[in-house]
């Protein structure tokens, strides 16, 4: 790797937490010194983890002296730590990095040049690539978004009604770090809490160019999601926020409750289908116990937990239920899968094989 001078003062800071992911954290900090933006710094903080983190750290500092790093003296929490990584931006912009995920090497270069073009955008957004750990692409974000500038408070209801950007490939100005969310037991869901804040005040820009990698793996904070815990009361915590803002019409709040409320059954049957997926007919009854509580019925609904019901009392249907919900979901991830790499090489000129190249990128 080259020696890069410090010659200019950095603009843009790139925010790392980081937890005994050495290898990933490697690649994630080499995706921000990829940058053709060179203007910038990239800021390690090291939750204590004990392991070879310093060490790929210090190394990559040697050659580069935009690496910064911090380590904690004992493990503040994943929350706490993207907190204290945004309080010390001192740049006049920032980015949030999971140590698992990376940005593709024009990220900075577009952002940049959007929200000069656009100085009332207090961030820009671009499109993000999901893919697993064996860098199979799974889906895009942004695919039915249009290029421009979203003003308040429609940018709200934009976010609650097309999905919110993955701050993985957001780019703040810093005067947006001073916004925190008000709850602060929202947890799993604090980044679309705080883009939505941001939204409900401010002008963003989106743009549908890919700029990064989001990353699913086994050990991955994702794939572990309570679905009491953190999708049904974190939701639930941002739906009464916005619900009980004076400041916001009757419409809009009718909008973002029929989000709500649309999505949150929607979760709960997927859940129930994941369950039988997994053969753990208990848990599709309990689920379906709770959104009878919280919506009533349905006949989706009734036709889940009556599946499960048979495989409580026979092992062929139990095989057959789990068989037929892996199919559909194969079937449904494929379908996106396919989607998003058309996409990828027709409209950007990126292909699996170039996603896979910065997969294993040293």
């Amino acid at each position: 790797m080259k020696k890069v001078m410090e010659t200019n003062l950095p603009q843009i800071t790139t925010i790392i937490p980081t937890y005994q992911r050495p290898k990933m954290l490697r690649r994630a900090i080499l995706s921000v010194l990829n940058q053709t933006y060179p203007y910038l710094q990239a800021c390690v903080y090291d939750n204590a983890s004990g392991d070879g983190t310093a060490e790929v750290v210090a190394e990559l500092a040697k050659s580069d002296p935009r690496v910064r790093y911090h380590c904690h003296s004992e493990n503040i929490g994943g929350l706490a730590n993207f907190e204290y990584g945004i309080s010390q931006v001192q740049t006049s912009f920032f980015s949030l990095l999971s140590d698992d995920d990376f940005l593709l090497p024009n990220f900075y270069m577009d952002a940049m040049a959007k929200l000069e073009n656009y100085p009332e955008a207090v961030f820009c957004a671009g499109s993000t690539i999901m893919a697993n750990e064996n860098a199979d692409i799974l889906a895009l974000s942004l695919t039915d978004c249009q290029d421009g500038i979203i003003y308040p408070p429609e940018g709200l209801l934009y976010m609650w009604e097309k999905g919110h950007p993955i701050w993985t490939t957001i780019l703040f100005r810093s005067e947006v770090s001073r916004i925190c969310p008000p709850a602060r037991d929202v947890y799993a869901h604090l980044d679309a809490y705080f883009e939505m804040l941001i939204a409900r005040a401010y002008p963003f820009y989106i743009f549908k160019k890919p700029c990064g990698v989001y990353v699913f793996h086994p050990g991955g904070y994702s794939s572990d999601l309570n679905l009491y815990n953190d999708i049904w009361h974190d939701w639930r915590v941002i739906l009464e926020y916005f619900l009980n803002d004076k400041d916001l019409s009757e419409e809009a709040k009718k909008r973002i409750y029929h989000v709500w409320e649309t999505n949150t059954k929607k979760y709960l049957l997927g859940y129930m289908g994941e369950c039988l997926f997994k053969k753990e007919p208990v848990k599709v009854a309990e689920t379906a116990m709770f959104y009878r509580q919280k919506f009533g019925s349905s006949s989706l609904l009734s036709i889940l937990l009556f599946i499960a019901r048979l495989g409580e009392y026979s092992n062929f249907c139990k095989w057959a239920a789990s068989a037929l919900f892996k199919i559909r979901k194969r079937i449904k991830g494929f379908h996106k899968g396919f989607y998003a790499q058309k996409l990828l090489h027709k409209q950007y000129k990126i292909s699996s094989e170039d996603i896979k190249k910065l997969f294993y990128i040293t």
